[in-house]
């Protein structure tokens, strides 16, 4: 991973907490424009959207006549409404009056009927009170009906004449209330043709709001998106610095690194030309584990040359023996980090082989663990030493 290669790099002095905030703004930069870069595409995917459903000649119209249009509509069709209302209740009215009139003139009909009856045929003479003529009872009865039927008449005549008015009366207000019934429709599909009008006008300019929107929206982020490229140009140019000083190691650290594969008998055909400290290199069969012991020996000499102040920490080298060397090349790895002199680090090389090469190797100390499988002490001795071990951890 190159975030590792660049731990390396960091213990060789080269990078350092202004390498990591610079890539680290470099990187929020490009992540920043990536996103701004991707917004803009989805914007403007958007605005084609919006721009194919948008007829510029809907916009040719007055606004303002079409507002006042639709509210002068609005009122004249509240008043047409007023209009059937007041003409539907008078109508009522008038098909009330005109059913009692019927029934006055059925009762009237039926009692003119009753009352046209055969005089009678009683002859009891009658003196008048102010002539003191003699008259007939019948001829009273006579008139009593006479008179009757006369009023009865005109109050016939007078419900049919009402009658009459009242049939008029509804006809012309049934032919006024489908009148108003009629403008009400003419009224109402004009209003929706304009409301319709209105409403594609709104739509227009929502769409138009919306385009101007999204465009000012990616003016914006081609702006901050120039700004951010412009700042990682910057950041590029310092970085530069960083990347001669890496170049420099490198070349260092490459020429201890070919050194110590003649010393480990590494052919170059089984490695790569180029490699940094803390590169996988792949190789075959027991070259690994002799690349992997260059590799490290290699690094801790370059650290050496370039960054000579650096605290140096033991180097512990486990199983030297992996993948199962043969003799000589396992002596020549045993011998190559026993008697390494090269830096001042300590070297620490745990296996089971290699006792009679460390004998002869001035400087070496030998150390037996006789302990149980994976206890480097025993309880008793654990216990002796853990406040002493407490505290270097702490200290560290």
């Amino acid at each position: 991973m190159l975030q590792r290669k660049d731990s390396y790099f960091f213990h060789l002095g080269v990078l350092d907490n202004g390498y990591v905030e610079k890539n680290k703004k470099q990187k929020a930069n490009s992540k920043k424009i990536d996103k701004l870069t991707k917004e803009n595409d989805k914007f403007k995917t958007v605005i084609e959207t919006l721009k194919m459903g948008l007829d510029d000649a809907q916009m040719a119209f007055e606004v303002k006549d079409l507002e006042r249009a639709i509210i002068n509509r609005k009122n004249e069709i509240n008043s047409i409404l007023n209009e059937i209302s007041k003409n539907r209740k008078e109508l009522v009215e008038t098909e009330d009056l005109y059913q009692r009139y019927l029934n006055e003139k059925e009762i009237l009909a039926k009692y003119i009927k009753a009352k046209n009856v055969v005089p009678t045929t009683n002859t009891e003479v009658v003196e008048c009170p102010r002539c003191g003529f003699f008259f007939e009872q019948s001829l009273s009865e006579k008139l009593e009906k006479t008179y009757l039927l006369e009023s009865l008449n005109d109050d016939y005549t007078r419900i049919i004449l009402e009658i009459d008015k009242s049939e008029k009366k509804i006809k012309r207000l049934k032919e006024k209330y489908e009148e108003c019934q009629n403008r009400l429709t003419d009224y109402e599909n004009s209003l929706n043709n304009q409301q319709d009008l209105y409403d594609t006008y709104l739509r227009a300019k929502t769409t138009r709001k919306l385009l101007d929107d999204y465009r000012k929206n990616i003016q914006e982020n081609v702006e901050l998106i120039s700004m951010l490229s412009d700042n990682n140009k910057i950041i590029k140019e310092s970085l530069k610095r960083y990347r001669k000083g890496r170049e420099s190691a490198n070349s260092v650290y490459l020429k201890n690194l070919n050194k110590q594969f003649g010393i480990l008998d590494i052919p170059m055909e089984q490695v790569p030309k180029e490699s940094e400290p803390g590169s996988s290199i792949q190789a075959s069969g027991a070259y690994g584990p002799r690349c992997k012991v260059a590799q490290v020996l290699s690094f801790l000499e370059t650290q050496k040359v370039i960054s000579n102040t650096t605290i140096t920490f033991p180097l512990v080298i486990d199983s030297p023996n992996v993948l199962e060397q043969d003799k000589k090349h396992l002596e020549s790895v045993l011998k190559t980090l026993l008697a390494w002199d090269e830096t001042e680090n300590q070297i620490i090389v745990a296996s089971i082989e290699g006792e009679q090469i460390a004998e002869k190797i001035p400087g070496v100390k030998i150390i037996k663990l006789n302990n149980k499988v994976n206890h480097i002490m025993t309880r008793h001795e654990y216990e002796e030493l853990e406040n002493l071990i407490d505290n270097i951890i702490i200290s560290f």
